[in-house]
């Protein structure tokens, strides 16, 4: 059947005949049509729900952390599917293994539970992440992105190339406290920017890249280099 000529059908007049027909099932005929229009229009508007929200305490869109690793696997094709351990022996797995921009590396704990999910990398210019939260926030979300969306300015760890750098420790009270429980985000480092590194001097990245300090995002100096996010965690108990 040829479903363009049945929607385009829905938008043309009725046959002459039709209107020669008693007042009644003119009306019919006519409420019907409005009637169709009026479920088409409203699902082209909706659309199919967005596959890729990350949200929190819950999973990476269809992906749950309540589903155990062969459910995961079942809801993926050939291929997609990862398992292996980290360097502590911890038994891991990943989700969309063979794409880079889609994947989502799982840590799993006792009868391999998931214990945490996360997305990892930085996009180039021009890129654009597939994973986000509902508010947008996303792996190359930049440090003045977060701090409009938090509403005031937060901490986080210094972007020393040490383990946990760029970690966001505190929100300050701002709103993202709220509508990112159990969610870990991190910078990457100072070299993948999106703002610039020019006029700052070596003073200024001994500063940021000071291991072990905590950096306010209001600093100067980082709104002029502006870094971006590498790593979204989201951690379950």
């Amino acid at each position: 059947m040829d479903f363009s000529h049945w929607v385009s059908g829905l938008f043309q007049s009725p046959p002459v005949d039709c209107y020669r027909v008693a007042g009644g099932k003119v009306g019919v005929a006519v409420f019907i049509k409005l009637l169709l229009s009026w479920f088409l229009f409203i699902s082209m508007a909706l659309g199919a729900p967005d596959p890729y929200v990350i949200t929190p305490g819950l999973g990476f869109g269809r992906f749950h952390h309540d589903m155990t690793p062969a459910e995961l696997q079942k809801s993926l094709q050939p291929g997609e599917w990862g398992e292996g351990s980290d360097d502590k022996g911890q038994p891991t797995a990943s989700i969309y293994m063979m794409d880079s921009d889609k994947r989502v590396e799982l840590q799993l704990g006792a009868h391999h539970r998931i214990q945490s999910m996360t997305i990892h990398g930085y996009t180039g210019a021009g890129a654009k992440a597939v994973w986000h939260t509902r508010e947008g926030i996303a792996l190359g979300t930049t440090l003045t992105t977060l701090e409009k969306l938090n509403g005031i300015p937060f901490t986080f760890r210094s972007l020393a190339p040490a383990e946990n750098s760029g970690e966001i420790l505190d929100w300050n009270g701002g709103k993202l406290a709220r509508v990112l429980p159990g969610v870990r985000l991190s910078f990457a480092s100072a070299l993948h920017s999106k703002g610039t590194t020019e006029g700052l001097k070596d003073a200024d990245f001994a500063k940021i890249e000071k291991p072990g300090a905590k950096l306010k995002s209001s600093d100067p100096i980082l709104h002029k280099l502006n870094p971006v996010i590498d790593t979204i965690t989201l951690r379950f108990s």
